[in-house]
């Protein structure tokens, strides 16, 4: 049953993403964990690009986006952290939370690109 749901979240993930990273369904759970957590330092660079360009683009209001970037690193750790708990002793949670850290990245970094970039500032 847990590799069911496992292959599901795998499967469901990878459907919302254009992850350059194909992680295995037929993994461990560590496996899988750190497949995932390649994938996140992958985002988080991505993540770091998308701050420049908006920093760059909306210099005149780089306070606030700095204070904003920083506000929302304690939420998603914070959110994920929750992910992760509620699965209680369950070795899923050891999937579940960089898969919302990857996943709650990836929507920063578009949040960023599209509320202080034009087009064609920033091109990935």
């Amino acid at each position: 049953m847990m590799k069911k749901i496992i292959l599901t979240l795998i499967t469901i993930f990878s459907m919302n993403t254009n992850a350059e990273i194909k992680c295995r369904e037929d993994g461990s759970t560590m496996e899988m964990r750190a497949c995932f957590i390649d994938e996140l330092k992958m985002e988080e660079d991505k993540l770091a690009k998308a701050l420049d360009a908006a920093l760059k683009s909306s210099d005149w209001v780089a306070r606030e986006i700095e204070k904003s970037q920083n506000a929302w690193v304690v939420y998603r750790d914070a959110h994920c952290d929750a992910v992760y708990n509620s699965s209680g002793d369950g070795s899923i949670r050891f999937i579940e939370h960089p898969m919302c850290l990857v996943g709650l990245t990836r929507q920063r970094a578009d949040d960023l690109l599209t509320s202080f970039t034009r087009d064609t500032d920033y091109k990935d």
